[in-house]
């Protein structure tokens, strides 16, 4: 068991998260316009040209948090790599980059990542390391790319992230995790309820792949961790909903013989969009679904196979429940 974080400090790191990020975001925002838009498209949910690299604001929000209160040891790599995973999205946005490129970007940065947790604790020590390794990276990197998938209506990151991130805190301050991996949660917690100011409905700023990406990356990763230190099932759970919603979408395209790299608007959340529900009403219950799914992980912690085999199951009927309302038309 990893030593417990006091939640007056979880408490400070988000709001020092949410602070840095909220300020520097005002600040910054009248100059954004110049750098990086997000121009409308035939697959695009805005309508107008909206700034981006909102996601470098709220890492840096994150990260200063955490640094201002000394909790950054541990994870100085993960964050490294998030960083350099930020500066290729931020290019990408600003000077689109070739596909090829970003994705052995995305890649050399996962492999070095794994390769640094090394071979002594395993998530799976049953299989030869090899093929763990291959394993897990391609998993993180399949998780970062489909966070910048899901990431086509305002807030809807917000929404899957902030529970999730706010599960990791929870986990930290009861001695689930260590306390720096808690204190990243508390930290991205609070510093994308900051961005979110800017993001709700209608966003006057989206993260950008220089977001998107590094996020769903720091997700994979605490995924990991959770999967390696506390269970599978919690690591999994909370965000079920972006991995089905994802995945289910990706192999209806290949299954389709479509150019499955190129962006479209497949996805439940889209459809649904599309055919009339708000925005609003989406990310709500997003968030709520996702609350759920992250109080069934809790309640599976340090629980036998089969109360685990039970949880599992609703998990599956939650985020189900949650694809066929999203399914309906209106």
């Amino acid at each position: 068991m990893f030593a417990s974080q006091p939640i007056v400090s979880l408490l400070a790191l988000v709001m020092a998260g949410f602070a840095v990020t909220a300020i520097s975001i005002y600040i910054a925002l009248p100059r954004l316009s110049r750098i990086a838009l997000a121009l409308p498209g035939a697959r695009s949910s805005h309508k107008t040209p909206v700034p981006q690299l909102g996601g470098a604001f709220v890492l840096a929000g994150a990260f200063i948090a955490m640094i201002a209160l000394s909790q950054f040891t541990g994870l100085t790599t993960a964050i490294v790599c998030a960083l350099a995973v930020c500066v290729v999205g931020a290019l990408d946005d600003i000077r689109r980059l070739p596909i090829a490129v970003r994705f052995v970007l995305y890649m050399a940065v996962v492999a070095l990542f794994v390769f640094n947790e090394g071979g002594d604790r395993r998530l799976a020590p049953q299989v030869p390391y090899a093929i763990e390794f291959l394993g897990v990276c391609l998993a993180l990197f399949w998780f970062m790319n489909l966070t910048n998938f899901m990431d086509g209506i305002d807030g809807i990151v917000v929404a899957q992230f902030v529970p999730l991130f706010a599960f990791v805190a929870l986990l930290g301050g009861l001695g689930f995790m260590s306390a720096t991996e808690g204190a990243l949660g508390a930290a991205l917690a609070g510093a994308l309820l900051g961005f979110f100011i800017f993001n709700r409905p209608r966003a006057r700023l989206f993260l950008g792949d220089a977001g998107s990406v590094p996020l769903g990356f720091l997700g994979g990763v605490l995924c990991y961790r959770i999967a390696r230190d506390v269970s599978l099932f919690a690591a999994l759970a909370p965000p079920l909903y972006f991995i089905a919603d994802a995945s289910i979408t990706l192999c209806k395209r290949i299954l389709r013989g479509e150019r499955f790299w190129l962006p479209h608007r497949a996805h439940f959340y889209q459809q649904a969009f599309d055919a009339g529900q708000s925005n609003w009403s989406i990310i709500a219950r997003v968030a709520m679904f996702t609350l759920s799914l992250c109080a069934l992980a809790f309640a599976g912690l340090g629980q036998d196979a089969s109360t685990l085999t039970s949880l599992a199951a609703l998990a599956v009927l939650t985020v189900s429940g949650l694809l066929l309302s999203l399914a309906r038309t209106s």
